[in-house]
């Protein structure tokens, strides 16, 4: 019996080991991504103060491009309320910057980047998440 549950023991934490990895490197991805989502659109922000619409939508494409590629890994790890909101902000975006909006774009750029940080935050490895 104490074989058994010696053995039980080292499965036990090496199945808690792997699952350990597997959220640090999902963390470690989702902050990859979400930072360079929040440059992009930091950069879009610049061409748009910059009255540079044509650079400010190809940004902007990029941008929406790069997100729409990571859609299925996020549906995976993130809450779907959480991801739709930042679509929808996303998709306000885009709009504005083709109707080259920029006192109405900014500030949508900035809610676009909070909403980023947070989904960064929320699968980021800390005692709050933990528990």
């Amino acid at each position: 019996m104490r074989a058994f549950l010696s053995k039980y023991r080292q499965y036990a934490a090496l199945v808690l080991a792997a699952l350990l990895a597997l959220c640090i490197l999902n963390a470690a991805a989702l902050n990859r991504r979400t930072g360079r989502w929040m440059d992009q659109a930091d950069r879009i922000a610049q061409l748009a103060a910059q009255q540079r619409w044509d650079m400010a939508r190809e940004a902007m494409d990029a941008l929406s491009a790069d997100w729409e590629s990571a859609q299925d890994f996020l549906h995976v790890v993130i809450h779907h309320e959480t991801l739709d909101a930042a679509q929808v902000t996303l998709s306000r975006c885009r709009t504005l910057c083709r109707l080259e909006q920029g006192d109405d774009l900014l500030p949508e750029l900035t809610q676009l980047r909070q909403q980023l940080e947070l989904l960064d935050e929320l699968e980021r490895l800390s005692l709050r998440n933990i528990l």
